[in-house]
């Protein structure tokens, strides 16, 4: 990603993370309200698909800058499109997955050694913890197969998603 997102920097990456969250209070406590933490994480997750969209659209009309750049980077629709696949990889399906491994490795390792529904906050904090602690690692992660998997096939297929 050329130049800076603000998208993408400590504190404001961990609002990416709501639905996850909201995923782990909704296991915890079933009946609690977690419609703002998802509401929050697909709020950030579609702002910043805009906000790269925008500043493409925005490089694309330098000319001489365009010239140099990636489609994914100059190009409004893939890099809406682009980042929509980061997002969804990086900010739902991965920490949500492995916040909910986490969760249940905790709860049915607590469970073995107490009946009691006192130890419930006990995995939901273990499973809070490893969102931020993971996030490099997933990020860094999500950026190589990005990169190397599904970037290539823009230079494809770029000449159809240009056309937009």
């Amino acid at each position: 990603m050329a130049g800076h997102d603000p998208f993408r920097q400590m504190p404001v990456r961990l609002l990416g993370y709501g639905v996850p969250v909201g995923d782990l209070l909704s296991m915890t406590y079933g009946d609690v309200n977690a419609s703002p933490f998802y509401l929050v994480g697909e709020f950030f997750i579609w702002g910043h698909c805009f906000h790269r969209a925008l500043r493409a659209y925005n490089i694309s009309e330098n000319r001489f800058m365009s010239a140099f750049l990636p489609c994914y980077e100059t190009n409004a629709v893939v890099a809406l499109f682009d980042t929509f696949i980061w997002e969804v990889l990086a900010s739902y399906l991965i920490p949500s997955l492995t916040s909910t491994c986490v969760y249940w490795l905790v709860d049915s390792l607590l469970s073995g050694s107490t009946r009691s529904r006192s130890h419930r906050p006990i995995p939901f904090l273990f499973a809070l913890i490893t969102i931020p602690l993971l996030r490099a690692t997933v990020d860094q992660g999500v950026d190589r197969l990005m990169h190397e998997l599904i970037r290539p096939m823009y230079a494809t297929k770029g000449d159809i998603l240009a056309s937009f």
